[in-house]
């Protein structure tokens, strides 16, 4: 009997995990484009801290940590734009100047959407990572939400984009890059 519900609860560990492995090609950015309504979005483009925190391109997938990758290159992408304190916490009188749009459409989404991140990001971030101010775990959470509550004006309505919306709803780990140019960066 021990034997049949370890089984069933592997069984539905793997069906989770499958659950939120991407199967589509479109790029969230493709479902909900944003770029040119919010200001915050070009920020991540940083060639500063893409040299600073380079993507290594002849790394073996196994010998790379791509978490840390993100998690620095985030907290470099925020201190670059000031919106770190001097003991690398989030300033957040800054972060929600930053991170504010004037579209009418985006507007109330993002109110909502900073206020609940700044509430929910600290209690994300790894105690065992080296870069730990939350920049990552911030911006994850505010991309999340703004897929998840894309506003009508700016979602692409179609069977392939609700799904990817289902799985961002059942798959809080997945982050989600809300602009179009760049590797797709679908991932958990």
């Amino acid at each position: 009997m021990k034997l049949i519900l370890l089984l069933i609860c592997s069984l539905r560990t793997v069906l989770a995990i499958d659950q939120c492995a991407s199967t589509t090609q479109r790029k969230p950015g493709d479902c909900c484009n944003i770029a040119n309504s919010v200001a915050f979005t070009s920020m991540f483009h940083s060639p500063v801290c893409r040299q600073l925190v380079p993507w290594p391109s002849d790394a073996p997938p196994s010998t790379f940590d791509a978490d840390r990758h993100h998690i620095c290159r985030d907290e470099c992408i925020f201190s670059e734009n000031r919106l770190l304190t001097e003991d690398l916490e989030l300033d957040m009188a800054k972060v929600v100047e930053v991170f504010m749009s004037s579209d009418e459409a985006m507007r109330p989404v993002l109110n909502s959407t900073v206020e609940n991140c700044m509430f929910s990001y600290k209690s994300h971030i790894r105690a065992t990572s080296e870069c730990l101010s939350g920049a990552y775990e911030f911006s994850k959470c505010v991309f999340r939400e703004i897929f998840i509550n894309c506003p009508v004006k700016f979602w692409t309505d179609n069977k392939e984009c609700d799904g990817l919306k289902s799985q961002a709803i059942k798959c809080p780990e997945i982050h989600l890059k809300l602009w179009r140019r760049g590797p797709p960066r679908f991932f958990d």
